[in-house]
């Protein structure tokens, strides 16, 4: 009888330590799947961030090529605006050139007039 009854006690105690282990076992199974599927969504954000970053790179670098041509667009045109302005400079002084003299041919002009009419008036 002694020996069944410690056969017993061993039997439960061993049933006590399985059904112990089993709910430890059911206890890290689910904290497993549980960090899994935290770990799933943590990537799933992730992947989402880098797309949006490259989204963003992407467009930053569009802006910043178009930004270079609209640059250089204006700067061509800055550049003909001052080539045209000299050029237009350049006439300018020339046409005052002619216009001085043709005063002074003509202020040469009428002195000499003035002085033939002088001479003529005397005679």
């Amino acid at each position: 009888d002694s020996m069944r009854a410690e056969r017993d006690d061993a039997l439960k105690k061993a049933t006590a330590a399985e059904s112990a282990l089993q709910s430890r076992t059911a206890t890290y199974d689910a904290a497993v799947r549980k960090a899994e599927t935290d770990d799933r969504e943590r990537q799933t954000q992730l992947d989402s961030m880098r797309a949006e970053r490259d989204d963003a790179l992407k467009k930053a670098t569009a802006a910043e090529s178009a930004l270079r041509s609209r640059t250089a667009t204006f700067d061509a045109a800055v550049k003909k605006a001052e080539t045209d302005d000299r050029e237009r400079q350049t006439e300018l002084d020339s046409m005052r050139a002619e216009r001085d003299d043709a005063l002074k041919k003509a202020t040469a002009a009428e002195s000499a007039l003035q002085s033939r009419t002088a001479t003529y008036d005397a005679a």
